[in-house]
């Protein structure tokens, strides 16, 4: 039967290629047991006159996408389930992982020999123009680690049942060196049995895999570098701080050079400056300073819900030092928090020029009220 619907398709339309043979026969069959594909039924029983009368397009091209959107740091499009329940795992260092990555096309035809390639990083660094230097979509030219393939037979078009697709890949992970892993997902299409995708700017993402864990007023210090565009290490840059859902009760701050802070701060928003810092206790911050006999960072503090400061350089192309203190909220303002519904707090930082996007970094912040704050 599926050998004949397939015959019966390709009079049709000989141009059909063996993918979108196969994706319109899925998509056509009468569904059985389960929605969707399940382990009985497949995709169902053939329907050679629903196949035969299914409206198919060549155009749009496709176009395949990680998460569909913008969200690069903050997609869950990217997760560890090593119990493979359903629900995300924070990752196990020296141990397999199971790596998950949904993948979606956004356009118009069949995809064909989708390749998911995982990689990951142990990075502490906003900056990932070295995982697809060339931007193909491919990372293969890029410093990042490579872990594993998914190969993925046929992805539908946009709209149609099979226009989403997950792939898996055990991960075992070494202990971070720095601060914390970064995974990235790069998706390519073969040509052939496809054509050449025309848009491959959405064919990466990236997942930190890094908390900030705090307790009742705790203060903590993340060290990390902002770097320059590689291929414009001169040129002006915008630097973007996002509070995605953090609650305002936690406090967030930037320590860093007092001569680099004078430039950087010219244009901005939702930030204001300090001669002092506002929160105390600075682990780090300040010990090279002190050594010296002065003063050399400048305090930041981020007071919207987004910060940015524009058209600035880093000196002499080079990456910068910045350090991120952030405080916890005490009992009472924690008691505000506590209750709400949406405890996915996150600060995202992106890194851009007037060519889009660089470099970029997302951390989930965690409030344990179960711990008393520990003796700085």
């Amino acid at each position: 039967h599926v050998a004949g619907t397939a015959a019966i398709l390709l009079e049709e339309d000989s141009t059909l290629k063996p993918h979108e043979l196969k994706y319109i026969i899925r998509e056509t069959a009468v569904d059985l047991g389960a929605t969707g594909e399940d382990n009985v039924y497949g995709y169902g029983r053939v329907d050679t006159l629903a196949a035969a009368n299914h409206n198919y397009s060549h155009t749009p091209v496709y176009d395949l996408s990680v998460t569909g959107t913008n969200a690069v740091w903050t997609t869950t499009d990217i997760w560890v389930d090593n119990n493979d329940d359903g629900t995300p795992d924070t990752p196990v260092a020296n141990t397999d992982n199971h790596l998950y990555a949904r993948i979606r096309n956004i356009g118009g035809q069949a995809v064909g020999n989708v390749e998911i390639k995982f990689y990951y990083a142990d990075v502490g660094t906003i900056g990932i123009s070295g995982f697809d230097p060339n931007g193909d979509g491919d990372p293969d030219d890029g410093n990042f680690i490579y872990i594993d393939s998914y190969f993925v037979p046929v992805i539908g078009p946009s709209g149609s049942s099979q226009d989403t697709m997950i792939g898996v890949v055990n991960w075992n992970v070494p202990v971070p060196i720095t601060d914390h892993w970064c995974v990235g997902i790069g998706i390519v299409a073969p040509y052939p049995p496809n054509n050449t995708e025309i848009n491959r700017s959405n064919n990466t993402a990236f997942r930190n895999f890094f908390n900030i864990t705090l307790t009742f007023n705790q203060v903590l210090v993340f060290p990390f570098f902002v770097y320059p565009h590689p291929q414009q290490p001169f040129e002006d840059f915008d630097f973007r701080i996002d509070r995605k859902a953090l609650p305002e009760q936690f406090k967030v701050e930037f320590a860093i050079d007092r001569k680099i802070a004078q430039d950087w701060f010219r244009e901005v928003g939702g930030l204001k400056a300090y001669e002092k810092p506002r929160l105390k206790n600075l682990p780090g911050v300040n010990d090279e300073a002190a050594k010296r006999g002065d003063r050399a960072d400048a305090y930041i503090r981020l007071v919207d819900e987004i910060g940015v400061m524009k058209n600035i350089k880093a000196p002499e192309g080079k990456p910068v030092l910045v350090y991120l203190v952030i405080q916890g909220p005490d009992k009472k303002e924690a008691e505000e928090i506590i209750r709400q519904k949406d405890k996915d707090w996150m600060l995202v930082f992106n890194v851009a020029n007037g060519k889009g996007l660089f470099g970029g970094m997302a951390i989930r912040v965690e409030l344990d009220t179960r711990r008393r704050r520990p003796k700085e």
